[in-house]
């Protein structure tokens, strides 16, 4: 599932370009201080040797470090899975068990890379992968530049947490359409965008887990506390303006 947050999470920040990566990575470190939040549908196409599967979702991300997940269960609003990403911690809700889990993010080496990304040096990145630009080929209806990342030290490392990364970019706005992250050679993940808002209002919790009452919350693998309340939100909310819709009714069909 790091996977994923690590796929996700790349293609905000990459933007169309024929300059070679170093010059992409700093001309991109400046663009970055006149976003806020990024807002989108997500479709997510997970391929592995025992099956294929398909699930649908949306992103979020909220200046400086945070990113919300939420993967829906069918046609229904209300978020089966919910995953937030905030600087130094990694929640994973899960809605059919009733169960909190938070993980220190640690010193991990990719997501302290990733995290940098929507921070003002972009160039740190290099320390960390191998990056390549390409034409976007048979994605050209979605996008009009690729862009690939590659962790270094690969074959020297098996704890890597995937081989590779192809993000595909489109015009009007240079955001990401199209994340194809590959993990090994049986396993992949392919993630489409769409509806993408720039800053948009945002409902009231749309940055938080709703914890119901009698949630289990775990924290490093410790069992911590149970929900008391009718409703308890995680983590601290970030958000200024809001409106009064529910975080899932942002959805769109």
């Amino acid at each position: 599932m790091i996977a994923y947050f690590i796929g996700c999470t790349l293609s905000y920040f990459l933007a169309a370009t024929n300059e070679t990566p170093e010059s992409f990575l700093k001309e991109l470190s400046l663009k970055r201080a006149a976003v806020g939040t990024l807002y989108a549908q997500m479709r997510l196409e997970n391929t592995t040797p025992e099956q294929k599967t398909e699930s649908r979702g949306t992103v979020l991300y909220i200046r400086p470090n945070r990113l919300v997940f939420r993967i829906f269960d069918g046609e229904n609003e209300e978020a089966k899975q919910v995953f937030v990403v905030d600087s130094n911690k990694v929640y994973e809700y899960d809605a059919s068990i009733e169960q909190l889990q938070i993980y220190d993010l640690g010193e991990n080496r990719e997501m302290r890379a990733i995290f940098s990304a929507f921070e003002s040096d972009l160039t740190q990145l290099q320390d960390y992968y191998d990056i390549e630009l390409f034409e976007p080929g048979d994605a050209a209806d979605r996008a009009v530049q690729g862009l690939m990342l590659v962790p270094k030290n690969l074959m020297e490392d098996r704890s890597r947490l995937f081989e590779r990364v192809r993000v595909y970019l489109r015009d009007k706005d240079y955001l990401p359409t199209l994340i194809h992250v590959v993990n090994d050679a049986d396993s992949e993940a392919v993630m489409y965008f769409d509806d993408l808002k720039v800053d948009p209002i945002l409902p009231r919790h749309a940055d938080q887990i709703t914890l119901p009452k009698g949630t289990k919350i775990i924290e490093n693998d410790d069992k911590v506390r149970t929900v008391r309340t009718e409703v308890e939100y995680i983590p601290e909310s970030l958000l200024k303006t809001t409106s009064d819709t529910q975080p899932d009714k942002l959805r769109t069909k």
